[in-house]
């Protein structure tokens, strides 16, 4: 239900921003202080759900006996060599100075952001490189493995790629983790991710072995 966007949770935005990063707090803390209604009954409407993910990444937290950043960045992207992409607030030094900057559109003028802290860090907080994040497209493309890590197995892979659930069978529906956007006749699996100030969009079509991973500031990103 989390990874599908099913668990019948209302979404709202309110705390999911802190100032700065001496405001933020444990998942733990985050998670129990913020739960939302439940609006829907689980499994039955898909209504998208930052908190679930939230949530979801807490599980692992739980699980793993780790924080989600360590765990994220020692099973997947250390193996992948995805070496300039994190979910730590702040960054690292060494990746902290090349941070793009991003910008929005007030009236006439372009404003430029400062770094973005998200208290929902799993549902939204990564950094990476276009490089990187081409990494982790080509190990799902290559069933979960890439120059021999292997960081999920094939069948893993192909059911995260298969419609788990839709409000409709007549429409597209979500994976595990991603969710349909067919195109042009085209099986496409994706994600977007907003913040105030970034636009990116990562789509996979497997049947072309084909990844494509845009990035752009918030001020026209949505268009692009």
């Amino acid at each position: 239900h989390l990874l599908t966007h099913t668990a019948g949770f209302e979404d709202n935005m309110f705390g999911v921003l802190a100032r700065n990063p001496e405001d933020l707090v444990p998942l733990s803390d985050f998670v129990s202080q913020h739960i939302p209604a439940r609006v829907y009954p689980p499994g039955t409407v898909t209504a998208y759900s930052n908190y679930g993910v939230t949530l979801a990444g807490y599980i692992v937290e739980q699980v793993a006996g780790m924080p989600f950043a360590d765990y994220v960045n020692a099973e997947i992207f250390q193996p992948l060599g995805m070496t300039r992409t994190s979910f730590k607030q702040p960054l690292l030094t060494d990746l902290a100075a090349n941070v793009a900057k991003g910008y929005t559109f007030t009236k006439t003028l372009y404003q430029p952001s400062d770094f973005e802290y998200y208290q929902i860090a799993p549902a939204g907080s990564a950094s990476a490189t276009v490089t990187d994040m081409s990494r982790f497209m080509l190990a799902f493309l290559q069933g979960g493995e890439l120059d021999g890590s292997r960081i999920l197995e094939p069948s893993t892979v192909n059911t995260m790629l298969t419609k788990q659930f839709s409000n409709d069978e007549r429409l597209s529906g979500f994976g595990f983790g991603f969710y349909e956007m067919p195109f042009a006749g085209y099986r496409v699996w994706g994600h977007k991710g907003e913040t105030d100030f970034f636009r990116t969009l990562l789509v996979l079509l497997p049947e072309k072995n084909l990844g494509i991973y845009v990035p752009s500031t918030a001020a026209g990103g949505g268009a692009a």
